[in-house]
């Protein structure tokens, strides 16, 4: 062989070796990074995460009440089937999530096998302290409406709603409506707003061809409900949460089958845009996941903008919680870090009195559809990058 085929070849060879090295280098210097963002080796990464309910319980929701008191919402899941004998449930916290009450039981169809209840969303009236929770059931007369006096320690009996917050045909032939879930919001202008969701099945083969995300509100303090406005755009929006910015427009963050996607209003939810994808932000595989979207700051009464997402971080699994931010009002988000790496999956935020995040969620601990409930600030979220002025804040609450 000549010579200069000779060095050819192994000029060649020393620079693929030097592609394999670099290869090499990113994915680890990539793996390294996600370990970083996610808080090292930790499974559960907040610096403050403890147990609420272990095992047989899913589909978490959380609302703070006028005198500071958490009540963590979930379903009571006799079996694994999401239209099991499945129960309606909450636990209490005073003390900013650090303990939890023992379980409180909200509603139950008297350990009847082919009655689910749940799908719930509450929200807390500041004017009267009202706790509001919807809920469903998967038979006759299925939405229902209860409430408490008494920061959730007892609850009145259901209420019927669903000729209130339904409109004809929406629950005939097979079809559903569920709430939320996690929590609603309470307006500037008072009027009380809670996400849902219908769903059209399709004829023949009894899977679901539409599903349609929209609002149903209060503008009485919960003594009577309507129907608001439905996303369109898009032909499988479900779980939701919403968010209202000190200009009054509403933001809606929700599910869509493998991509998350959102939706503005201008009149209080009566009518929305049609649905965008959400950029930035991630859906596990082809049927997702629920998300949760909370306002922690706004430019008016604060220093800047800072809305947060949680949900999850892998595209192909319910797996590795992650909370996202953004600072342009949802037009484009960041990802900051992990809150649960491995198996987790629906969760829920709420802003403390203190500024604090906290957030509800599903995992696997000791036996999977355990719920946990982690609590970190601003400054641990960003690594230290993003700070809280307080001395532009005018009140003591985000929202």
């Amino acid at each position: 062989m000549k010579a200069h085929c000779k060095r050819a070849l192994a000029l060649s060879g020393c620079a693929l070796t030097l592609l394999v090295a670099c290869g090499a280098n990113a994915r680890a210097g990539q793996k390294k990074e996600a370990k970083k963002k996610a808080g090292g080796d930790k499974m559960f990464c907040a610096p403050h995460d403890v147990v609420v309910w272990k095992g047989s319980h899913r589909i978490p929701g959380i609302v703070q009440t006028n005198k500071g008191t958490l009540v963590a919402f979930t379903e009571f899941r006799h079996t694994s089937s999401d239209l099991g004998n499945n129960d309606l449930v909450c636990k209490r916290s005073t003390d900013g999530g650090k303990t939890w009450s023992k379980e409180i039981l909200i509603h139950e169809e008297g350990g009847n096998k082919n009655i689910s209840i749940g799908d719930q969303c509450a929200v807390v009236d500041r004017k009267t302290g009202t706790i509001w929770c919807f809920f469903a059931r998967n038979k006759k007369a299925p939405l229902y409406l209860t409430s408490s006096e008494d920061d959730g320690l007892t609850w009145k009996k259901p209420m019927v709603v669903t000729k209130d917050v339904s409109r004809p045909g929406w629950l005939k032939g097979g079809n559903k409506y569920w709430f939320g879930p996690g929590h609603g919001i309470q307006l500037r202008s008072g009027r009380l707003l809670i996400p849902a969701f219908h769903v059209e099945k399709l004829k023949g083969d009894g899977k679901y061809a539409k599903q349609h995300a929209h609002v149903v509100y209060s503008d009485d303090h919960g003594k009577t409900w309507k129907i608001g406005g439905t996303v369109g755009g898009r032909p499988r929006t479900t779980e939701s949460r919403v968010i209202e910015f000190p200009d009054g427009s509403l933001y809606l963050n929700s599910r869509c089958h493998g991509q998350r996607v959102c939706s503005w209003s201008k009149d209080g939810g009566l009518t929305w845009s049609d649905a965008k994808a959400a950029r930035g932000l991630t859906e596990p595989g082809s049927n997702g996941c629920d998300g949760s979207v909370v306002l922690l700051t706004n430019a008016t009464e604060h220093d800047k903008s800072r809305v947060l997402y949680s949900g999850g971080f892998d595209r192909k699994k319910r797996k590795d919680l992650a909370v996202h931010i953004s600072y342009d009002r949802c037009k484009t988000w960041k990802m900051c870090r992990m809150i649960k790496r491995g198996r987790a999956s629906y969760s829920d935020l709420v802003v403390l009195p203190d500024m604090s995040i906290g957030c509800l969620y599903e995992t696997s601990d000791g036996g999977w559809q355990s719920i946990r409930f982690a609590r970190f600030t601003l400054e641990w979220l960003t690594e230290g990058r993003d700070k809280l002025d307080r001395s532009k804040f005018k009140g003591d609450k985000a929202e």
